[in-house]
């Protein structure tokens, strides 16, 4: 059953109009027709059911007849902090990161990001596809894709009873295997990684400051684009529902 994004409350007995890119998407691509079953969801972890009700030029109307909660959301609530990388790499880390559960991204000017600004159609996009990742993945929630920020301010903010980590080329003793916890207490991991050359010296001790802790992913390294989705599999395998 075809599954559509509405940003409005829903609930049973309302009758929502799907509007903008879904509307040409429903009606020449999908060509559903009145009555036909769809799947609307509307971020809040609930899920519907419903019938199309007609098309006007602009929208489909639906009759919901049916609520449910999600179950194909994380027991794990984990953060992405990550160094914005150059062309539309970070495309590619939203879309998978979504698939596999991140509940928020935060994109971050590091020393070593080029460029130093955007424009925010970028977050509009990114935005966009994280809502397309939670159709096709099923999920209820879409994650927060944060405005851009500080390596520094992400830090500071980050919560101190999570289990911060940050990926670092220069970390020559702790290996993540040894850092994982057997029990994960407060179902919380946040996760630093940096953009292509990765972090510097002074951003690691910034970071060590506080609370966060630089481990190894062995004698490889890894692009800055498959950092956040090992480090997700890892954690949704051990602790979440990656089984």
């Amino acid at each position: 059953m075809h599954r559509f994004y509405i940003e409005e409350r829903l609930s049973v007995g309302v009758k929502p109009e799907i509007k903008g890119a879904e509307v040409r998407h429903i009606k020449d691509v999908l060509r559903l027709k009145a009555g036909d079953q769809v799947v609307l969801f509307d971020g809040s972890g609930m899920e519907f059911e419903g019938r199309i009700n007609g098309f006007s030029k602009d929208g489909v109307t639906v009759d919901i007849t049916e609520g449910r909660a999600g179950d194909t959301e994380s027991p794990v609530e984990i953060i992405l902090g990550q160094g914005i990388p150059k062309s539309d790499k970070m495309d590619l880390i939203v879309q998978k990161s979504t698939e596999l559960g991140v509940s928020k991204i935060v994109p971050l000017f590091t020393e070593r990001v080029v460029p130093k600004s955007f424009s925010s159609n970028k977050i509009e996009r990114w935005r966009r596809i994280a809502v397309e990742a939670c159709k096709q993945s099923g999920r209820v929630k879409v994650p927060i894709i944060s405005e851009p920020g500080s390596l520094d301010l992400f830090v500071k903010d980050a919560d101190p009873s999570s289990l911060s980590l940050i990926p670092w080329e220069g970390e020559k003793e702790t290996c993540l295997k040894k850092t994982l916890p057997v029990t994960l207490k407060n179902r919380k991991v946040t996760f630093i990684v940096g953009p292509e050359g990765g972090l510097t010296n002074s951003e690691i001790v910034i970071a060590k400051e506080y609370g966060f802790i630089p481990v190894s992913l062995g004698r490889r390294i890894l692009r800055t684009e498959t950092v956040p989705l090992v480090l997700l599999s890892i954690v949704q395998h051990i602790y979440g529902d990656l089984a």
